[in-house]
């Protein structure tokens, strides 16, 4: 059963802007640590998921099901589940604006909205083979780039790339060495690129 706030009320004493892990665990945490609290979640994606597990799904490690998290998550405990997307936070009045024209009051407000993705300020990044990686729209694509243009199916990743594949990862952060590590393994030639003088730049 989904909990879905009062939208006459429009209040909560805890109001989460995001529905990825940290507004998941986070949500989670607090409705068992404070019962009594009403808490919600604003996630104007249809689904969560764990984006970090996308090269494990793409590198056929586990099934790409298993990167999207189900609602009971959150309603499971009690947190209530608004399909929302906030456009402004007003601090002063402690209110959120909402894309449907109304707006929401709470006590304490955590924002866990994660990193958006950047795309290179340099010609040809809007080319139909250039990705990135964050959504399950980006994982069905990049399933699909890897199955030789075959029909994605979430719990059948192909065996072997389409012969002759080259991919080219930009970042050698923590999710670019995953993601290249997917495509050799899935027997892709790789290149990746830092611009950094060593892969993991912030870590090491």
């Amino acid at each position: 059963m989904t909990n879905t706030i009062n939208t006459s009320q429009r209040k909560t004493d805890v109001l989460i802007i995001g529905g990825g892990p940290a507004g998941i665990q986070a949500s989670r945490m607090l409705k068992t640590e404070h019962p009594e609290w009403d808490v919600t979640v604003l996630r104007p994606e249809s689904y969560s998921m764990v984006y970090c597990a996308i090269p494990y799904a793409l590198e056929g490690l586990i099934s790409a099901d298993k990167t999207f998290k189900k609602d009971e998550l959150l309603t499971e405990v009690g947190v209530n589940l608004l399909r929302l997307k906030a456009v402004k936070v007003n601090a002063e009045d402690y209110t959120v604006d909402l894309e449907d024209g109304s707006s929401i009051s709470y006590s304490k407000l955590f924002i866990c909205v994660g990193a958006t993705p950047i795309r290179l300020p340099v010609p040809g990044a809007d080319l139909p083979n250039v990705y990135t990686v964050k959504t399950g729209e980006d994982m069905i694509r990049l399933m699909g780039c890897l199955n030789g243009g075959q029909d994605f199916c979430v719990s059948d990743p192909a065996d072997e790339v389409p012969e002759g594949l080259k991919a080219v990862v930009v970042g050698a952060g923590a999710i670019g060495l995953e993601q290249a590590t997917a495509f050799r393994a899935r027997g892709a030639e790789v290149h990746l690129v830092e611009m950094q003088n060593r892969p993991l730049p912030l870590m090491l």
